[in-house]
């Protein structure tokens, strides 16, 4: 056996797989390799993914290294119309990767239920829970509780067709660069879901992001962490943006909030759009894209005179024509600290 082989096998321990993810995955990085690693390889090497692209498993655990600007994959087929369903990639400890991670990947077909999973290590590139050129990207989940991401994390993406369901959450960690639910180049983004409780995101942050078509029913909640960048439930550069929400009960966005908002002409980027807003003191740029704003008082730490929320640029709280935003204010709990005659400022 030439010492090549012997070093790869070493380093890509190809193991029996596993009916349940988080169990036995099918390959485990450990070691340095250079080539491009997939779950539902037939090569030691990763040269030939000819597997069939269904419920595999990556592992790049403590030393992996997946290195000579490589990428990652639970799964990708390039056969006509097949598609990448339930693959998932796992890194951890101080596992990296030089290029990308996608849970699943099909050049033709869908991808479905894929799942990437970051607690430590870093990636170099972008991160994909399902990614295809051709198909549709649904139910892909993004997952980031430690480590670090250079550039974008993406539930879903397609190039060519919808992009539905998809989830990232993030609780700890960095990524420097934008994170969407779900996106698509060429079709709708609808009911992608984008969650941050902890950790820090440098760029902005998307429910839902369509280039070309509509972007509804998407979903952004924040309860900690750092948003350095805008909070866009969805996105689109030349159709409707609507019946989107954000919603915010911890943390700190500095950018820009909007509903729905749009780069170019589009329809509406207004209509049931709507804001939760369930944290005293918050400040961001700009504000707007919203049909309902829903102001909820805390019931601790907020006295008469406290101001809720503060912009520091243009709250716009219009359609641009002839409808004004509906204003709700609540309480965020059982009762309220404020008396009879004390004042507030949302």
């Amino acid at each position: 056996m030439h010492d090549n082989c012997k070093q790869k096998l070493a380093i890509l321990a190809l193991l029996v797989a596993a009916p349940v993810f988080g169990q036995t995955p099918d390959i485990t990085i450990s070691g340095t390799t250079t080539g491009n690693v997939y779950g539902n390889s037939t090569a030691l090497d990763g040269s030939d993914h000819g597997a069939t692209p269904s419920g595999k498993f990556l592992l790049i655990t403590t030393g992996g290294n997946v290195s000579g600007t490589k990428d990652a994959y639970g799964a990708y087929t390039d056969t006509p119309f097949e598609d990448a369903t339930g693959n998932a990639v796992t890194l951890e400890g101080n596992g990296t990767v030089s290029s990308n991670v996608i849970g699943g990947r099909s050049t033709t077909g869908a991808a479905a239920d894929n799942t990437v999973t970051i607690s430590g290590g870093s990636v170099s590139q972008h991160v994909f829970g399902g990614y295809s050129a051709t198909g549709a990207v649904t139910g892909n989940t993004v997952t980031i509780s430690g480590g670090t991401v250079s550039q974008n994390v993406f539930g879903g993406y397609s190039d060519s067709d919808s992009a539905t369901g998809n989830t990232v959450t993030i609780s700890g960690g960095l990524v420097s660069g934008d994170v969407f639910g779900g996106r698509s180049v060429s079709d709708a983004a609808t009911g992608n879901t984008m969650t941050i409780s902890g950790g820090s995101v440098s760029g902005s942050v998307y429910g839902g992001y369509s280039d070309s078509d509509s972007a509804t029913g998407n979903t952004v909640t924040i309860s900690g962490g750092t948003v350095t960048g805008n909070v866009f439930g969805g996105r689109s550069i030349s159709d409707a943006a609507t019946g989107n929400t954000v919603t915010i009960s911890g943390g700190s966005v500095s950018g820009d909030v909007f509903g729905g908002y749009c780069s170019s002409s589009c329809s509406d980027v207004f209509t049931d759009n709507t804001l939760n807003l369930k944290t005293p003191g918050l400040t961001v740029a700009r504000l707007g894209g919203f049909e309902y704003l829903n102001f909820y008082l805390p019931t601790t730490t907020f006295t008469a005179g406290s101001t809720l929320l503060t912009v520091t640029g243009t709250a716009d709280l219009t359609d641009g024509a002839s409808r004004s935003s509906t204003v709700n204010v609540g309480i965020n709990g059982a009762s309220s600290p404020l008396q009879e005659g004390d004042q507030i400022i949302l």
